[in-house]
């Protein structure tokens, strides 16, 4: 692996900060001042600069997003409520990315996604593009991975609604041009899963003492509120598209041939299941692992890929706490399975629909039903 960034955000080079500062200083005193910045004083205390450093970050990001947009680039978000399969999707994008313009892929691929399609929040973006080819650089459509909310998002770049988006078939086209793909995955399994990548950090471990069935209830709330952000911009006229992390595992080279159908990126079905044998989630955790080995990171924390199932929400938490999640989420959950059913059958048959042998250790199931809806695992299993 060219790097080994699944895991964690790391601040810029000092030698960095002078290209993020110019262009952006402004946007980041605008953000320092904002009140959900003021609260991060305690991590500043604990962690000295860095979340500033971050702050500083987001502001250069702020700038060249919107410099590219003013330029007529096309700019889709890879957006997603943490651990939903936004990573595993930048894997596979990447990967086909790589195989339209002539590189030959493998699971370690040539050019790591973090630099294809960079975090908003804490990649500088000057910095990742310029360690991509020059083809990646003066492509027409820029990727850019997101876990904020939208209305945050939209805040951000000074896009107030749909104004600022590429509008649906038979709207007005405004000159800027962002459109969005939103992954989800069930709550209660995403929750788990964002649990334990946080223990894995010392400030947010000092946060979580009451145990993971407090945690899950207590962000539950996040989940709500980001899915239902991208509801609200999906009904006002943005350009977006979802995609259930189960209908990944129930059938990605689909999941991934609707997907690549949607964003207009030139494929056929060798291209896909070369991606999707690639990137099959044994393969990505056996090489987080190598990695972790050659770093002498053995032991000190858990993986990135850490599972790549289905049922974690129920194998680890209480019955109680399922319920009260589920019972808070479901409507949510049927509202974005229809709506991805709906804009899957808009689109014509894809070429690559037939489906791809699946790993023993990897995430698709021999046997495991294909309807690509987000399943829910009986209580107590």
């Amino acid at each position: 692996m060219n790097e080994n960034r699944l895991r964690e955000c790391k601040p810029l080079p000092l030698g960095d900060l002078a290209k993020v500062l110019r262009p952006s200083l402004g946007a980041a005193l605008r953000l320092l001042l904002q009140p959900s910045t003021l609260r991060q004083w305690p991590r500043v205390l604990r962690e000295g600069t860095s979340p500033f450093v971050l702050l500083l970050i987001q502001a250069n990001n702020i700038a060249m997003v919107n410099r590219l947009l003013n330029q007529g680039k096309r700019i889709v978000f890879l957006s997603s409520f943490p651990r939903s399969g936004n990573t595993w999707m930048r894997f596979l994008l990447t990967d086909v990315l790589l195989q339209a313009h002539g590189v030959e892929t493998s699971t370690e691929l040539p050019v790591h996604p973090d630099n294809l399609i960079p975090e908003f929040r804490c990649d500088s973006l000057l910095s990742r593009f310029a360690r991509c080819p020059h083809w990646a650089r003066e492509r027409p459509t820029v990727f850019v991975k997101s876990h904020f909310l939208f209305g945050r998002l939209a805040h951000m770049l000074s896009l107030d609604g749909p104004q600022g988006f590429a509008m649906q078939s038979g709207g007005r086209a405004p000159h800027r041009d962002c459109r969005i793909l939103y992954l989800y995955r069930s709550p209660e399994d995403a929750l788990v899963s964002v649990y334990h990548l946080k223990h894995d950090d010392d400030y947010a471990r000092s946060r979580m003492i009451h145990g993971i069935d407090d945690f899950c209830r207590k962000h539950v709330l996040r989940w709500i509120d980001n899915m239902t952000g991208y509801f609200r911009a999906a009904d006002e006229g943005v350009p977006l598209f979802f995609v259930s992390y189960e209908q990944m595992l129930a059938g990605t080279a689909l999941a991934l041939d609707e997907t690549l159908y949607w964003l207009g990126m030139p494929h056929d079905s060798q291209m896909v299941t070369r991606a999707v044998s690639n990137m099959q989630f044994g393969k990505l955790q056996a090489m987080e692992a190598q990695v972790n080995r050659i770093r002498n990171h053995d032991g000190e924390r858990g993986l990135f890929f850490r599972r790549g199932g289905v049922g974690s929400g129920c194998a680890e938490l209480k019955e109680s706490t399922v319920r009260e999640i589920r019972e808070r989420t479901a409507s949510l959950l049927c509202e974005a399975n229809r709506r991805r059913m709906k804009q899957s059958t808009a689109h014509p048959t894809p070429s690559s629909a037939e489906p791809i042998p699946s790993e023993t250790e990897g995430p698709h199931r021999n046997g495991e039903a294909r309807d690509a809806t987000v399943p829910l695992r009986p209580l107590g299993v």
